[in-house]
Formats: structure tokens, C-alpha cells, sequence
């Protein structure tokens, strides 16, 4: 393996889960757990008497950040799940099998605390040196995608991603690191996101230092956008297409949500007081009609992009306490509780209407749909 370019192949057994839509958590406790299958029935005295479906397994500490995606045709789906921890890890797992492919390993982590099972390639002395607090990516293709990690060493790894003809076999390049540093102060990453439309592939992020928005040429590794959208941290960032139009969406501490059309350089909606408390995390559906938000109050909002963001239903109190994550998935929202440690499943065809309740009793940290 060459110092300038770190690749990655690892093969698996024969699939022995076949995932459906469901939802994946990362914990406190260092486990992911993948749960689907849900009623209709609710009862929000007991909940569901739902297991999880799956558990991955290999990090040491919290999981605090996740992805998914789909390769392939729908005949022939491999689907991945990407996660980043506390113990600066990132591993990508095959979601039917369960087993750990890829190992992005922690450039600074004693030789004691390796804990690889022998089928997982490891790339070595390019991952990142402090926890782990976002992934993203982006297709390229159907068998190749743009897959971006960040955390508290203040960088942005970038990655070449490819799967093969051979479903159990996965090829990760490394890139470049992209310094999320101004002068000689160190920024956190919290949040990325990438745009693969303009002429060379922008990856934006955001921190919680301040309510900056930093976009980094990945091509030329300088950085190319600096947007002072909020006036306090960001919280989450998304590239993606609203009416045709390529619009990175980010909500924030400052209770608001702004969406900028990036070609035409301005903003083109925005939604001020959204709530009354830190807008947390948002998910949009399959068309990016509806905009889904929560916030640390416990409260969920379905907002339509067609109509400049306009409020259409709200449950408040949806959890005890804040809302660490909402995932959209085939017409299911999926939200996750620090406080009271559980997924709320709701209804997005039917104002927002509950479905299920399920203690995973352990402190939610990350989420991410299953395909």
C-alpha cells in the first residue's frame, strides 16, 4: 500500500439479513442497532415490543455519526452503512450481512485498542486522530460515491468509493484532508455534505464554533465559499436538488433554516423561528417536497418546500426531552430522544401520525435510514 493513495478491499460471507425500510441508531454505548418491521398498532404506555433486527459491532465508544448507502441496480442492491466514533474510527458494514468491511482506522490509537476482526481490511495512518462527528456521501455513479469524514481534529478526509461486479467486495481510495482550521485556531467539524454538480466537487461543513458555512474545492483543496448564514452554530447541512435547482439547506442554534440556491449564489427560502428552541436536525422525503425538522425541545415539523417553507403540522412534546436526529423513510419519520432514549416512528402520510414506540435504552447519538 502507497503512502499517497491507501486502498481498501475486504470480502464478506453470504448475506444473511435482507434489510427493508427501517432505521439504523448509533449509541452511547458503542453499539448500532438496526431496526424495521414496524405495526401499525401504537401504544405509548408500553410501546413496541420491537428487537432489533441487526447489531454492528467494532466501535470502542459512542457512535456519533452515520450514512447509508444503496449501490447497484434494484435487482442487484449492495446495501452499506457508514459510521464514525468517539474512538475515531470509521467503518463501513455491509447492512445484509452485518460484517464490518472497511476499517478508516484512528491514526493515534495504541495498538492495544485495535480490535479488528481478521476479515476487515484496514486502511492505516489516514484516518482521523479525535472523535468522529460526521460522514456523508455522494454517488457518482451506481457503483462508485464520494465519501467524506470529519471530527474534533478539525480536518475533512475525502474518499474514493467503489463497489465491484462481486458484491462482497468493496474498494475505498483515500483522496486528500482537507484543514478545517483558520490561522491557528482549530475548528470542529459537526456537519458535511457534498455537491458533486459544480465544476470541481464542493464539500461543505459546519461547526459549532460559529454559524459559518465553509465550502472546500476538493480538487484544488482551497476554500471556496465562506457564508455567514446563521448567527450561531449550525447544526446540519445538505446538498440537494429543490425545484431544479442544485440548494444547500442548513438549520441552526439560531431556530432558522436557510436554503441557498448555489449557482445563483443568494438564498432563496428561508424560515425564521422555526421554533422556539435549537433547531437540531431536519430530513427531507423522496421528492424534497417536505422538509422534516426537530428540535431540543422534543418537538417535530413537517415544512413545504413549494411554499417557501411553510409550517404544515407539528407535534410538540413528541419527545421527553431534545430530538437528537429525524430520518425520512418511504413515508415513515424516524426520531430519536437523547433524554428519554427512544425512536418515535411516525406517520408522514398521515399528518405526522404515531406508529411506533421503541426504548432502545441507551443515549441516541446518530441515525440513518435503511434501504
Amino acid at each position: 500500500m502507497s503512502e499517497q493513495q491507501a486502498t481498501t478491499s475486504s470480502t464478506t460471507t453470504a448475506t444473511t439479513h435482507q434489510v427493508v425500510n427501517g432505521v439504523t441508531v448509533g449509541c452511547q454505548d458503542s453499539f448500532i442497532r438496526m431496526y424495521h418491521h414496524f405495526s401499525r398498532k401504537f401504544d405509548d404506555n408500553n410501546g413496541e415490543d420491537i428487537q432489533p433486527s441487526g447489531l454492528l459491532v467494532g466501535h470502542l465508544k459512542p457512535v456519533s455519526a452515520l450514512d447509508s448507502v444503496c449501490f447497484g441496480s434494484s435487482e442487484n442492491a449492495k446495501h452499506r452503512i457508514v459510521s464514525g466514533g468517539w474512538d475515531g474510527d470509521v467503518r463501513v458494514f455491509d447492512a445484509n450481512s452485518m460484517e464490518c468491511l472497511v476499517l478508516l482506522e484512528n491514526t493515534s490509537k495504541p495498538p492495544e485498542e485495535i480490535e479488528s476482526p481478521h476479515d476487515t481490511l484496514t486502511v492505516k495512518g489516514k484516518g482521523h486522530s479525535m472523535e468522529v462527528l460526521a460522514v456523508s456521501h455522494a454517488k457518482l455513479g451506481a457503483e462508485e460515491a464520494l465519501l467524506v469524514t470529519g471530527g474534533m481534529d478539525s480536518t475533512v478526509r475525502v474518499w474514493k468509493w467503489r463497489t465491484t461486479e462481486d458484491a462482497r467486495v468493496d474498494e475505498i481510495n483515500y483522496e486528500t484532508t482537507l484543514n478545517h482550521r483558520e490561522g491557528k485556531e482549530d475548528i470542529g467539524v459537526w456537519s458535511l455534505t457534498v455537491d458533486t454538480g459544480a465544476s470541481n466537487p464542493v464539500v461543505y461543513s459546519s461547526c459549532l464554533h460559529d454559524g459559518m458555512i465553509r465550502g472546500y474545492d476538493i480538487t484544488t483543496q482551497k476554500l471556496v465559499a465562506k457564508m455567514k448564514l446563521h448567527t450561531s452554530d449550525v447544526r446540519h447541512v445538505k446538498v440537494t436538488d429543490l425545484q431544479s435547482k442544485a440548494t444547500l439547506i442548513s438549520c441552526s442554534s439560531d431556530k432558522s433554516i436557510k436554503c441557498v440556491d448555489l449557482r445563483g449564489n443568494k438564498v432563496s427560502m428561508r424560515a425564521e423561528n422555526v421554533s422556539t428552541n435549537t433547531v437540531m436536525h431536519f430530513s427531507l422525503d423522496d421528492n424534497n417536497n417536505m422538509l422534516y425538522c426537530a428540535d431540543n425541545a422534543g418537538c417535530i415539523r413537517s415544512l413545504d418546500t413549494r411554499m417557501g417553507l411553510k409550517k404544515v403540522d407539528e407535534v410538540k412534546n413528541a419527545h421527553r426531552g431534545g430530538i437528537t436526529k429525524i430520518v425520512y423513510n418511504k413515508g415513515l419519520i424516524y426520531t430519536g430522544g437523547g433524554a428519554d432514549k427512544v425512536v418515535r416512528v411516525w406517520d408522514a402520510n398521515k399528518r405526522l401520525a404515531p406508529v411506533a414506540f421503541v426504548p432502545v435504552n441507551d443515549a441516541i447519538f446518530s441515525m440513518a435510514k435503511l434501504h
